[in-house]
């Protein structure tokens, strides 16, 4: 958890992260782990971790995927994996898979 922590803000971590510090810990991360490219950033975070959830050997129910992304109704959710695409789609489960 420390490693999404700004080192130089006071604040304390349950409070949230700004979105820049979010994208620019993530990106640094990402980086040291030897990630790059589409999926080396928080949205490829997300997709790739959307995806995992739901190509699981046994997925998450797509109500819990709701919740975890944040979103509101469950079409948002269902819309989220239709919209990366068969070719995002295998990228992302090659990139994390």
């Amino acid at each position: 958890m420390d490693i999404l922590i700004s080192r130089r803000s006071t604040r304390h971590y349950s409070e949230g992260l700004d979105r820049v510090t979010a994208y620019k810990s993530v990106k640094k991360v990402m980086a040291e782990a030897g990630i790059s490219g589409p999926q080396a950033t928080p949205k490829g975070l997300r997709h790739g971790f959307a995806l995992a959830m739901l190509e699981a050997d046994s997925p998450v129910p797509l109500h819990i995927l709701r919740d975890l992304l944040g979103h509101s109704p469950t079409k948002t959710t269902e819309n989220y994996d239709k919209a990366v695409g068969a070719e995002k789609h295998r990228m992302v489960l090659n990139a994390w898979g």
